[in-house]
Formats: C-alpha cells, structure tokens, sequence
C-alpha cells in the first residue's frame, strides 16, 4: 500500500501539519508510525477521512462528534445526529437573530441620542419596572439581581443600567441617587419572567425626555442633576414623579470619560 509523508498529504490537501496533528489526537487521520525513524506516514484511505473530518466540521459538528462520524456509524444514528445538529442549528440562529436585533437597538439609540443631544422633547414613556441596588454608592446587597435562578445581568442589554433620582434633587442642592436595574413590561413578557417584591413598577407616563452627556464622575461633582436642572427648569414643565436617567453608553474623548444618559422626567 502506497504511504505518503505528512508534507503530500498538507500539500495536496491544503491544510497544515497543525490541523493533521490535532486531527490525529481524535482518530479523525490515523497515521502509519516508522518506529526506527519516527516518521508518520499516511495511506491514500487518509485523504478521504481528511474530507469527511472536514465536511462535518464545515456545517458545525464539534470535535467529538465528528471523529464518531468518521469512524463509522450505522445510518440510522447518522440520521439521528444530523437531524439533532439541525435543530441545534435552528437554535443557534434564533440567537443570532436575537443579537442582530439588540445591536441594530443599541446602534439606533446611540445615533438618536448624538441627534438629539441636549435636545428635548415630549413622549409616553413605556412601562418599566427597577430594582433599586443602591443608595447613592452604598450597595442593597439583598436586592441582587436573580430572579429564581434568573439572572438579569445576563440579559443585558434587554435589563437597563439606571439611575433613580428623586425629584426633590430639582429643589435642593444635594444629589442623591438610586442605582438601579430597570426593565420594560414588554421585555419582561419576551423573557416569560414575573418580577417579585422588590422590583418597583413604573407605570407608563408623559415625560420631558433629553439626551445629557456628562464626565465622570457625574455623582460627587452632581454634575449630572445639574445637567438635567439647567435643561428642565428652563421650560414651565411641572415634574410630577421621580426622573429615571438610562445608561446609554460610555465613551472616551482626548482622555477624558463620558456618559451618555436618556433622562426620563415624568410631568403633568
């Protein structure tokens, strides 16, 4: 039988000695081993494995699973296990799908929010509910963020990183503040979860909605309140409940960090 040296066999099948060698630790190319020069060696049966590795591994099959394929299994489980990848497939694509849409989100909020910076305006802001997890810097470390064995963060950025701000902040000289984790009544409902005591509703509402963006730190210097004082108290608006002010992003210019938040001020 006709053997072939490692550097024909990468040659004509365009692949390197680093993929043969990790090819062989599964079984996927078994090598002829000249045990008095230590040579391996491969016989024409080898690049036909080497095709077949690559066709399962092309649509997907881990490592595993594709050295079982390779070796040979009876056609009934070869149906089995590619009817069971499709399927994986399909899930692997809802995710995706699902990812593409948070990016298109989160892209279309970040451009709105440098168009409208500064800007304001009126609206209906939707039904929301947070989780207060802080008082200013001091954490509730009872109001952590599971819900059963749920955890939001997990689902950012569907929860929202938030501010609470009383709106006595519009009448004094102090910040106090809530950090908070927020998410929407319809995002709840995608996520099929029901939210327990400690979540506060924030029923939908008309709002005085701007776009701010602040240096950080925005809380010891009270820049931010400041920020939102300046833009609010110049229109005869009355504030009717406490500001919700969304983290939208975080960015650096000439070494200098900023943030950019949507302000939610609810009026009569």
């Amino acid at each position: 039988m006709e053997n072939y040296k490692i550097g024909q066999l990468t040659k004509t099948m365009g692949v390197s000695p680093h993929l043969l060698k990790h090819y062989e630790k599964f079984d996927l190319i078994i090598p002829t081993k000249d045990h008095e020069t230590n040579y391996r060696y491969y016989d024409f049966g080898q690049f036909g494995r080497l095709i077949q590795s690559k066709k399962f591994r092309n649509i997907g099959f881990s490592i595993k699973d594709t050295s079982d394929l390779v070796k040979g299994i009876d056609n009934t489980k070869l149906n089995e296990m590619l009817s069971k990848h499709i399927d994986s497939l399909q899930v692997e694509i809802e995710n995706l799908k699902l990812q593409q849409k948070l990016a298109i989100d989160l892209y279309d909020s970040s451009v709105e929010c440098d168009e409208r910076l500064n800007q304001w305006f009126i609206e209906m802001m939707p039904t929301r509910y947070i989780l207060i997890q802080s008082d200013n810097k001091r954490l509730i470390e009872e109001h952590h963020s599971l819900i059963g064995e749920i955890n939001l963060i997990d689902h950012a950025p569907i929860t929202e990183s938030l501010l609470y701000i009383p709106k006595s902040n519009l009448k004094t000289e102090d910040f106090s503040y809530h950090w908070c984790l927020g998410i929407s009544q319809t995002a709840l409902d995608f996520l099929q979860l029901a939210v327990d005591e400690r979540f506060i509703r924030i029923d939908s509402c008309r709002v005085f909605t701007t776009y701010l963006k602040v240096k950080i730190p925005y809380t010891e210097n009270k820049v931010l309140i400041h920020a939102i004082k300046e833009i609010f108290t110049a229109y005869p608006f009355h504030c009717s409940g406490d500001i919700i002010a969304i983290l939208l992003k975080s960015t650096c210019e000439d070494e200098i960090l900023y943030q950019y938040f949507k302000i939610y001020i609810p009026i009569d």
